[in-house]
């Protein structure tokens, strides 16, 4: 007997999820891999060879994001302000301030030292070439 799971957007992220999972791993110790509460979006994608994570910084400057490699964890996080006042009435919030974190497990034959980031619209885009490996290849001879 199948059970039909219904068609939802939760149900459609947690696949694409998987299957990222299953794609680059993950690392259990990274508590921020998921995104939780105070974290940014994050887009994964590859495109010229290159692996690409492009996060949603939206009114937080350039110079305030801070990103990382470490142990082949990509991390990005940073401050961002908050625009309200004291005495200010909030009749609806859900933009949220403060710190933000979100880092994520990179797949292993990457170029680390040719990382570059950029900063557009409120979007930081980290570009990172994948390494190409050559396939050596050997003669056979006969032995005579």
């Amino acid at each position: 007997m199948h059970t039909m799971i219904p068609f939802t957007a939760v149900n459609e992220i947690r696949n694409i999820d998987q299957v990222l999972e299953r794609l680059f791993g993950r690392n259990e110790s990274v508590s921020s891999a998921q995104p939780t509460h105070n974290s940014i979006p994050i887009d994964v994608m590859e495109a010229d060879n290159k692996f690409i994570v492009r996060a949603a910084v939206l009114g937080i400057p350039a110079d305030q994001i801070h990103i990382t490699v470490e142990n082949n964890i990509l991390t990005i996080k940073g401050d961002s302000p908050s625009p309200v006042s004291e005495g200010t009435k909030v009749y609806r919030r859900e933009n949220e301030d403060g710190s933000f974190a979100r880092s994520l497990r990179l797949p292993s034959n990457l170029n680390l030292d040719a990382v570059d980031a950029s900063f557009k619209n409120g979007y930081v885009t980290i570009s990172i070439p994948r390494i190409v490996e050559e396939t050596l290849r050997i003669e056979v001879k006969t032995a005579e």
